[in-house]
């Protein structure tokens, strides 16, 4: 190795040594200063003994590297690396750290795909695991006849159902006294909503058939983990497990009483925010979902009877037709704001849906807050809660709401004919 090209490499290796750690042999511990002193200590036909002394390392050490490397490849890239320009290194540089980084994104985009679809595994090998040795729910006969002297046209029933936060508990003193709610209060209301309906039903009936019920499922049926969002050990009762078992017993149960007057009952699914699996909305797949466990249940609970229908969906949306009316359904998480920027959102809404989805009626929940808006296309209706007021809605939203759940009817041609907002602390009394 001559003198020039040596009085060159330590005004480049002063200059940036970032620039020679790609040679051939270079580690942590044999620098490139390093290796090329010792090449041209070698040269020089020094014994292998001083050629360590001056390095301040043991012969054994220097003999091993001395023959491990490549030294006619170690200068080639050493002139190519010195006859490099400082643009062209820039560029190079640049390109490693773009080709590492992709490799490192990649690789830990793909942990995460493995660990996202374990995830929603576990959630449905666990209920799997409770829910198929049940027997499926037994089905009561429909009691109720419809009478032929009628002439008036069928109209179909839907129920809302969302945030009955499962699992969620709070007492009064934290909230001025004006509300309270546990898993006990969730199934006392959970009794007023399914006597609430069949009471409606008893009346409409009179003036024409309702041959359908349809169930819409917002979401949030359970109050979630302790690490899901913002919620905290300090408000629950129960663990998330127990959560949804408790919400898909009394749904259960709601279905074989209204069995006894809707000849056919209907239920559709989108999830909430309080039911997925992860810490965030972002580190679980959108089928990891406690509320799609809840689902999951119902369908293997059903799934021998033609008189329910139990339809989830992979997507946070879901579009259905109720006696020729096409109602939208979402939880409501999307919806940024409060409700007076309902419209605005549902207009992109309209956008961003495929053109071959047409929607009459928009329904979500989430808010806790029932509200009813017109629009161009028809009409929105936001669901209120099982759980009424509570800490956040009164400290955080300055929002009082007291716990109901929407029910209305859909004639053919007239779309929405009539709506109840079900009080389900003060049971309805048509």
């Amino acid at each position: 190795m001559d003198k020039d090209l040596m009085k060159k490499f330590r005004d480049k290796f002063e200059e940036n040594p970032q620039r020679f750690k790609a040679l051939p042999g270079v580690t942590s511990r044999w620098t490139a200063d390093k290796l090329v002193l010792m090449r041209a200590l070698s040269q020089t036909a020094k014994p292998q003994i001083k050629i360590a002394n001056m390095l301040s390392l043991d012969r054994t050490t220097v003999c091993k590297k001395i023959n491990s490397v490549n030294w006619t490849e170690f200068e080639a890239c050493l002139k190519e690396a010195l006859a490099e320009d400082n643009s062209a290194y820039a560029e190079r540089e640049l390109s490693e750290f773009s080709e590492n980084f992709y490799r490192r994104t990649e690789k830990r985009q793909g942990d995460m795909l493995l660990k996202l679809d374990a995830m929603e595994k576990a959630v449905e090998r666990m209920v799997i695991k409770h829910v198929a040795p049940l027997p499926a729910a037994f089905l009561p006969r429909c009691q109720f006849r419809p009478s032929r002297r009628k002439s008036a046209t069928p109209e179909h029933a839907v129920l809302l159902l969302s945030d009955t936060h499962v699992g969620y508990k709070f007492e009064k003193g934290m909230v001025g006294g004006v509300n309270e709610y546990s898993l006990e209060i969730f199934k006392e209301r959970a009794e007023r909503l399914k006597k609430s309906v069949v009471d409606i039903f008893l009346l409409h009936s009179k003036l024409y058939d309702l041959p359908e019920l349809h169930i819409m499922g917002l979401g949030d049926l359970v109050h979630g983990t302790m690490l899901g969002g913002k919620w905290s050990p300090a408000f629950m009762q129960t663990d998330v497990f127990m959560q949804m078992a408790t919400a898909c017993n009394s749904i259960i149960d709601m279905i074989l009483e209204w069995a006894q007057y809707f000849p056919k009952i209907n239920f559709y699914g989108v999830i909430g925010n309080h039911g997925r699996a992860g810490v965030n909305r972002n580190s679980d797949n959108l089928r990891a979902n406690w509320d799609n466990g809840c689902y999951f249940a119902l369908q293997k609970r059903f799934h021998d009877n033609k008189r329910v229908t139990i339809k989830m969906t992979d997507s946070w949306w879901q579009c259905v037709p109720v006696n020729g009316t096409q109602v939208l359904l979402l939880h409501g998480e999307q919806v940024s704001g409060k409700l007076h920027k309902l419209i605005l959102e549902e207009q992109m809404l309209q956008s961003i849906l495929p053109r071959d989805i047409r929607y009459d009626v928009l329904c979500s929940g989430h808010v806790h807050n029932h509200a009813e808006r017109e629009t161009s296309r028809g009409r929105v209706i936001i669901n209120g809660s099982f759980v009424g007021a509570d800490v956040h809605g009164l400290s955080d939203l300055k929002v009082y709401s007291r716990p109901t759940q929407t029910l209305f009817g859909v004639h053919p041609t007239n779309k929405v004919t009539w709506k109840y907002c079900l009080d389900l602390d003060r049971p309805e009394k048509p």
